[in-house]
């Protein structure tokens, strides 16, 4: 692979959700990186857009996610894609 060119993914943060889509028979971004993470240079998770009541504390954004998409906080997303891989996308206004 050549080294001067960069891959990127900026999936939501739901696509991560094993427990949620395997139930639909979709793979997921764990399972992407399982298959292929080692020729993605990171993933610009987005924690918005998936309604006002998704991310919007410190808890469920870092260590534990609520709702619909469980396993989808950054701590919950380390346990399957290494912390050098992540990179928050997160709207301050």
């Amino acid at each position: 692979m050549d080294k001067d060119i960069l891959i990127t993914h900026a999936p939501q943060a739901p696509y991560f959700s094993a427990s949620y889509y395997k139930k639909f028979g979709v793979d997921t971004y764990i399972d992407l990186h399982k298959r292929i993470g080692d020729k993605i240079d990171w993933y610009n998770i987005q924690f918005y857009n998936q309604g006002d009541s998704r991310y919007d504390t410190y808890d469920s954004l870092f260590n534990k996610s609520i709702g619909t998409f469980p396993d989808t906080a950054f701590k919950e997303i380390l346990k399957s894609v290494p912390l050098e891989k992540l990179v928050i996308g997160k709207p301050v206004t």
